[in-house]
């Protein structure tokens, strides 16, 4: 076997070790990405729970004006501001402003609960996307080692691989070695 049947032999090693290289980035790669999405889903959810604060609290802020603005229809109207009717009116309209703030609460834990479940599983999908290019990085090496195998196995089934018997080996290309050189040294 000579020297110029080794450079397929390398070029295959050097390309099952680049391919399986590239497949096993590809697979960092994806999870990274899945990472950073993962994170923002969680920024999103952490703005969606502010946000929701701030509509709550814009919710109580226009009960008041509204319970205000009754009290002060009350007493323009002559009516006192204990009075049963005028209390039950402003308590209505407490009442309403609770609702609607709490529900703002809830709407923007939802939205937060459903952003970060959706991380997790984009987390999770970049960890099987991360596995699947290593499972596929090995089958390339292995994929390698069976190439580079068919290709060596004939020279050394075929008895190449022996040591002492050398003749009709080929040193280099059209060269071949003659034993009965070395026969007065050994």
């Amino acid at each position: 076997m000579g020297y110029e049947s080794f450079i397929p032999l390398a070029m295959n090693v050097l390309g099952t070790a680049l391919q399986s290289g590239g497949e096993k980035q590809a697979g960092r790669d994806e999870k990274a990405a899945a990472d950073f999405q993962a994170a923002q889903l969680r920024v999103n959810a952490g703005q969606a729970v502010a946000a929701s604060q701030i509509d709550a609290a814009n919710e109580t802020r226009k009960s008041k004006l509204l319970q205000s603005r009754a009290l002060a229809l009350a007493a323009a109207s002559g009516g006192g501001a204990v009075d049963p009717s005028v209390m039950k009116i402003i308590s209505g309209l407490a009442g309403e402003g609770k609702l609607a703030s709490l529900t703002q609460l809830y709407a923007g834990d939802e939205r937060a609960r459903a952003m970060n479940s959706q991380a997790a599983a984009t987390e999770y999908e970049g960890v099987l996307k991360k596995k699947a290019y290593d499972t596929k990085a090995r089958g390339t090496i292995l994929s390698g080692a069976k190439s580079i195998y068919d290709t060596l196995g004939p020279a050394f089934s075929s008895g190449g691989g022996r040591t002492g018997d050398t003749s009709g080996y080929e040193t280099s290309p059209g060269v071949m070695y003659d034993s009965s050189f070395n026969e007065g040294y050994g």
